[in-house]
């Protein structure tokens, strides 16, 4: 008997938080994503690839009710089946692809670097999962083999658009299968994340500073002033929040870790700001990573690290921004750029029970939500000789 012939595409499974977590409240949105991309050394086909997503993998309903894809309970060890229509909430809806264009992924043959670009799928995870799951509890999802359940894909050339294909041809002869058998992501079920406050942040150019003369001496600033950033606790409660470091938070899908400080820190991070030309859009200040340890205090909440500020409280921190590259007499905008943090309702002595202690272990439970540290202010200023 003739085996049939494979080829392996490469799958991973990802939330849109690190750790996954499911807000059942739907105030943090919930999703998984499966990451797929063509290899490079199990074809080289010129063409792009293109799959019908209904009745595989893709197609999250349609992958519980075949077994492609279960659901483990990791508190009962159990495997926790798809209700029956009739069973499932009144505001459920069957989310599968429709048999139309829409439903068509996109595997393109062209390379980026070493590998091919990898497609973003999103699964309707939080519509379809819903009836399965109680809060408090942790569960995983994850595959039975390498079989995709693909029924259906084509080759494309890429001079062609999504409309040239033809959903109702023949499918190849040759099955599309998983790298490996085993993938999965685990997440945890929660009633409701607890929502961040928000601090009032306010930019202006700092009225007087006597350092500024030195700075442009020495020809390093064409900025006539630092930067001044107002904080305003704008909260009935005292709000907490981790200055610099390991922010040990719910982290976006995609987001680079950032242990800079904070513009909360005595001394922020230029990298906290942009300086933008309007007519060019270029931006003067880099946003490149840093890459530098977060395990400072042996991954404990340090107290020299953290703020506390009160109700109605202000604070004011000042920036001096280098203006490397700025022609003089020329008008720029400076801008906060957008950043979270690890925060918490109260006061340090709440948080440490003892005013000598020094650090103390990140509370327990699952991980906040960061709380946004931006500001709508821009501040336009001219640069200087």
């Amino acid at each position: 008997m003739e085996t049939k012939k494979e080829i392996p595409i490469y799958l991973d499974l990802q939330g849109n938080y690190h750790p996954t977590i499911f807000d059942l409240s739907g105030k943090a949105p919930f999703e998984l994503y499966l990451q797929v991309r063509r290899s490079v050394t199990s074809e080289s086909d010129p063409r792009d690839m293109v799959i019908r997503r209904n009745g595989s993998v893709f197609d999250l309903p349609a992958a519980l009710d075949k077994g492609l894809l279960e659901l483990i309970d990791e508190d009962t060890k159990t495997a926790i089946c798809r209700p029956e229509s009739r069973e499932r909430d009144e505001h459920y809806q069957d989310d599968s692809p429709s048999q139309t264009l829409e439903s068509l992924i996109k595997l393109p043959t062209d390379f980026r670097g070493r590998g091919r670009p990898t497609q973003s799928v999103p699964l309707g995870a939080a519509t379809v999962l819903r009836p399965m799951v109680q809060p408090g509890h942790r569960y995983t999802l994850k595959t039975k083999s390498n079989d995709l359940g693909v029924q259906w894909w084509t080759w494309r050339s890429s001079s062609q658009t999504q409309e040239d294909v033809d959903i109702s041809a023949s499918p190849e002869p040759t099955s599309l299968v998983s790298h490996r058998s085993a993938w999965s992501r685990s997440f945890r079920v929660v009633s409701e994340l607890e929502m961040p406050p928000r601090l009032t942040i306010k930019l202006a150019l700092a009225k007087e500073d006597h350092a500024t003369d030195d700075q442009n001496s020495s020809g390093s600033s064409k900025l006539p002033a630092p930067i001044q950033i107002t904080i305003t606790n704008t909260h009935d409660r005292p709000i907490t929040v981790k200055t610099t470091g390991d922010q040990h938070h719910l982290q976006p899908r995609g987001e680079i870790a950032n242990p800079r400080s904070r513009v909360t820190a005595t001394n922020p991070d230029v990298r906290n700001f942009s300086i933008i030309d309007p007519e060019t859009q270029e931006d003067f200040i880099s946003d490149a990573p840093t890459f530098i340890s977060t395990t400072s205090g042996g991954g404990k909440l340090l107290r020299k690290q953290l703020l506390t500020i009160a109700p109605q409280e202000q604070i004011i921190r000042t920036a001096r921004l280098l203006g490397r590259g700025l022609t003089a007499g020329k008008d720029y905008r400076i801008s906060l750029r957008p950043a979270g943090c690890w925060w918490a309702f109260g006061t340090l002595d709440d948080l440490f029970g003892d005013e000598d202690s020094t650090s103390m272990k990140w509370p327990s439970g699952p991980l906040l939500l960061p709380m946004p540290l931006e500001s709508d202010d821009v501040v336009v200023f001219r640069a200087c000789d």
